[in-house]
């Protein structure tokens, strides 16, 4: 049960009342409260730099298929290069700006985490990345961008 005030909705703390709906509608939230900056962070949705939220989108990185990327964090100093983006596999419109997967080439010791990727035209985004293969065996990285449209901005 909801409640207006002031013009904000208030939702009831959960109790064994509830139902398994109401249950994974608010273990959501909760989870995207605590852990917005984290999740944020690791699958490259909207970021903090200083007081101000980057979002990223498609276009972000549309100019820059082929260009190098310096490649950072506590361990790891190296590049790799953007070499393709596609739209994310099952999702209907294929130039989603929200939705949409950055492949990466580069050394084959990166491995899955999040990293520093730094460019001289779009500054330095934190992006979780997936080794995996292309069709050739070469190793390349994927980070995939899965965001709501009019989300955080």
């Amino acid at each position: 049960m909801m409640r207006e005030a002031d013009g904000l909705v208030v939702e009831p703390a959960l109790t064994a009342e509830h139902s398994r709906r109401d249950v994974l509608r608010y273990g959501r939230w909760a989870a995207v409260g605590l852990g917005i900056a984290g999740v944020a962070s690791a699958f490259g949705v909207s970021l903090f730099r200083g007081d101000k939220v980057v979002k990223i989108t498609r276009s972000t990185f549309a100019e820059h298929v082929g260009t190098t990327f310096a490649v950072r964090s506590e361990s790891v100093r190296t590049s790799a290069r953007l070499t393709q983006i596609s739209g994310l596999p099952g999702h209907l419109d294929a130039v989603d700006e929200h939705r949409f997967v950055l492949v990466f080439s580069g050394p084959a010791d990166i491995d899955q985490n999040t990293y520093t990727f730094s460019h001289k035209a779009i500054g330095d985004h934190d992006i979780f990345v997936v080794p995996t293969r292309d069709r050739a065996g070469n190793t390349v990285y994927e980070a995939v961008f899965n965001q709501a449209p009019g989300g955080v901005a």
